[in-house]
């Protein structure tokens, strides 16, 4: 399906603001770890690194870290993140109901046209703040395309294939690809997580009998420490749940979709599917927020 170029500009928005938040905190959980890190090599003896020159390398990773943050603490880009998708996946459900002639849509071709581009102009207003992200486009950008108009146009059963195959299909097999992908990200985090702190409490123990520096274990708790943050900022765990689940209900909805004998049937059933695929996001968008 080509979209309209509003859900272009907000996907792309959104997909902007979510990689330079994301690297943001990525690169401050990491310059995090570094300076732990850091502050141990100090200790060792082979390196023969003295106090002042430990502390300076610290203090010049700290810097670039407390800069991170300092770049994500307005909270534009986790913003831009959201409102960018909440707008993009708002016009999609949008596009397919007015390319299946499902409500509200259901009307005579000129009389939809209008009603959808009173639909998006009212999509924009509810993310008005999104609006200055949302530039760039060539200027022979459409918001109803000529794909949609095609579709619109099909036969009743090449519709219904049309949407089964490029909609539902096609977002069973992405929330299936999402669940997999964030449940071995789930147990990577975990695992990364615990070993460290294992490790900072072998250390501890070692402390006990051994005399030696305590940097170290400042490092394995560090590391830790990040490696939970990472693992809560993504809520892998809790994500790969909710996207297995959502695989399933849509399942049951290609069911309901390919019975669908005529175009009223068919109208409902996206209706269903859509208002799933829109709770689904409503959920993300709450958990997130």
């Amino acid at each position: 399906m080509e979209y309209p170029a509003l859900f272009v500009a907000a996907d792309h928005a959104s997909i902007t603001g979510r990689r330079t938040y994301v690297r943001l905190v990525y690169a401050e959980l990491g310059l995090l770890a570094a300076s732990a890190g850091i502050a141990a090599l100090g200790t060792l003896p082979i390196l023969a690194l003295s106090q002042t020159t430990t502390y300076i390398g610290v203090a010049l990773v700290l810097v670039p870290a407390l800069l991170a943050r300092l770049a994500n603490g307005d909270g534009s880009h986790n913003k831009d993140w959201f409102d960018g998708r909440a707008v993009a996946e708002t016009v999609k459900t949008s596009t397919w109901r007015f390319a299946t002639r499902a409500t509200p849509y259901d009307t005579p071709d000129g009389e939809a046209e209008r009603e959808f581009l009173k639909s998006l102009r009212e999509i924009l207003e509810a993310r008005s703040e999104i609006r200055h992200e949302l530039s760039g486009l060539p200027p022979d950008a459409q918001q109803i395309t000529a794909t949609m108009r095609a579709v619109r146009a099909l036969p009743f059963a090449e519709r219904k294939e049309y949407y089964l195959r490029e909609r539902l299909i096609s977002q069973v097999e992405w929330y299936s690809r999402k669940a997999r992908s964030h449940h071995r990200s789930a147990s990577r985090w975990f695992w990364a997580g615990l070993g460290f702190e294992g490790g900072a409490l072998a250390l501890v123990v070692v402390l006990i009998a051994v005399p030696v520096s305590d940097a170290w274990v400042g490092l394995f708790s560090t590391v830790a420490a990040s490696a939970t943050a990472w693992l809560q900022l993504g809520r892998y765990d809790e994500l790969y749940r909710s996207y297995g689940l959502a695989a399933q209900e849509l399942i049951l909805f290609k069911s309901t979709v390919q019975l669908a004998d005529d175009d009223a049937e068919l109208a409902e059933a996206v209706v269903e599917t859509e208002s799933a695929v829109s709770r689904e996001h409503t959920m993300w968008m709450a958990k997130r927020g």
